[in-house]
């Protein structure tokens, strides 16, 4: 009930006591406002049940006749009640809207914006007191809310290069802040457009990033507010105006600014190049054989695993190659272990650049090697690339004549048949076996594998 209420209150027919008065009972027992009135000694003569609720009394019959002393155990907030009816009555000028703080009944603090206004008489003399109060604790907590990010956007933290704070509904830029971070220092821009321009830039057009930077317009946003979404925060690879890559971090966080109404939106970029590449680094460390630069032996096998259980019908037949170096320990003793890993990373760099990107192909261990080739739709195809890999092999280790180097190669045949990675590799090691007695420098098929494909080409 505002200042507006209670003077439409005063244009009633004051010659119709008894309807005013159960009107008056009825509007206490049904408003959900909190309501009151108290007699000129602060003694309470009729309330609302919302503010027999907020008291400890509970019930708005038992409050009446009571003193603020009587109702609230808190006897520091109910000195401050009484005093404020004193303070009012010796003024003589009504209190309005003035924010003061509750307690709900699980004992949370809540606010609470209230006017408290003078009853005369016909000889406008003090008879009485009548409040009115309103539970505004979410418009407070919605204030303290954008003052902390605001002050968070002015104590610009170590990490960020930037802070910008935009009025969406008037479309501008109210205030921004920068710092250098490794020589780099983001430009102050002129308006949101100018803004926007530089924040396209992202260097991987898949990102988030890029739909939400494409995407941002008033209308754009205001959406994602009614949808809830008032705090997005993305990670990605950026291009910055020298041209270089980072890694960044962005946190946007929309709210309405409770002076104006307007939704705003704060934007914060940080700096996390150090610590992604890191991640990165660790991540490779994990499934990068640190010799080669091919899969390890885990990373391949769980990617082989993660390929024999796709449901895809329109699967075709895939190859799965054993690859061993032959006299690989003699080569060790003549020319020594240094010498002898240059071997190893030159003969994966040959069997890697034989195969596509979308092939998995990794090293077992020692001079072992496995390669999964994906979507072949011939025996021919899989001779030819085992060929391929026998020549460019032998000519990589021309130099070293005195181990007579060369690969030998075992090949089995996914047939999609519900076969195991386990099944594939006893079947592609005992073709690599025998390829190795036939007398190395040899490719050789499964004998499964040849029947398979026999019987397919009829």
């Amino acid at each position: 009930m505002d200042l507006d209420t209670i003077k439409t209150c005063s244009a009633i027919d004051k010659t119709k006591p008894e309807i005013i008065f159960s009107s008056l009972q009825v509007l206490f027992e049904t408003l959900p406002y909190m309501i009151f009135v108290k007699d000129i000694n602060s003694v309470y003569v009729a309330c609302t049940h919302s503010f027999a609720n907020m008291s400890d009394l509970k019930d708005s019959k038992k409050i009446i006749g009571k003193t603020d002393f009587e109702i609230f155990k808190d006897q520091s907030l109910a000195r401050r009640y009484v005093n404020d009816d004193k303070k009012l009555l010796e003024n003589g000028k009504n209190l309005v809207d003035y924010v003061e703080p509750l307690t709900d009944k699980n004992g949370k603090q809540r606010f609470s914006s209230t006017s408290k206004y003078i009853l005369r008489d016909a000889n406008n003399n003090p008879i009485g007191i009548l409040g009115t109060s309103k539970d505004i604790t979410k418009k407070i907590v919605e204030q303290q809310r954008f003052k902390k990010e605001i002050q968070y956007m002015f104590t610009l933290p170590q990490d960020a290069y930037t802070a910008i704070f935009l009025d969406i509904n008037d479309w501008r830029i109210i205030s921004q802040k920068r710092q250098k971070i490794h020589d780099y220092e983001v430009p102050n821009f002129d308006n949101v457009e100018h803004f926007l321009k530089i924040a396209k830039n992202i260097t991987e057009t898949s990102e988030d990033a890029h739909h939400f930077y494409n995407d941002f317009s008033k209308d754009y946003l205001i959406s994602l507010s009614e949808e809830g979404r008032l705090r997005i925060v993305m990670q990605y690879l950026r291009t910055m105006t020298d041209n270089n890559s980072h890694w960044v971090r962005d946190e946007i966080t929309m709210m309405t600014d409770p002076e104006n109404g307007h939704l705003c939106l704060v934007l914060i970029v940080k700096d996390i190049d150090e610590k992604k590449l890191k991640e990165k680094k660790l991540i490779k460390n994990a499934t990068i054989d640190s010799l080669t630069n091919l899969l390890n032996r885990a990373e391949t096998k769980k990617r082989v695993q993660e390929f024999l259980a796709k449901d895809d019908k329109d699967f075709q037949h895939a190859a799965l190659m054993m690859i061993d170096v032959d006299n690989f320990k003699l080569a060790n003793d003549i020319f020594g272990h240094p010498e002898g890993d240059k071997i190893l990373v030159q003969i994966a760099k040959d069997i890697k650049e034989c195969f596509r990107e979308c092939d998995i192909i990794g090293r077992l261990g020692g001079d072992e090697f496995f390669v999964l080739m994906k979507n072949i739709s011939s025996k021919e195809a899989i001779e030819a690339k085992a060929k391929i890999i026998l020549d460019r092999v032998q000519t990589s280790c021309s130099n070293y004549k005195e181990a007579n180097l060369s690969v030998s190669i075992g090949i089995s045949l996914y047939k999609q048949k519900g076969e195991t990675l386990p099944e594939l590799y006893k079947e592609a090691d005992e073709a690599l076996y025998l390829a190795k007695k036939m007398g190395k420098n040899q490719f050789a098929f499964a004998k499964n594998t040849l029947a398979f494909m026999s019987s397919n080409s009829k």
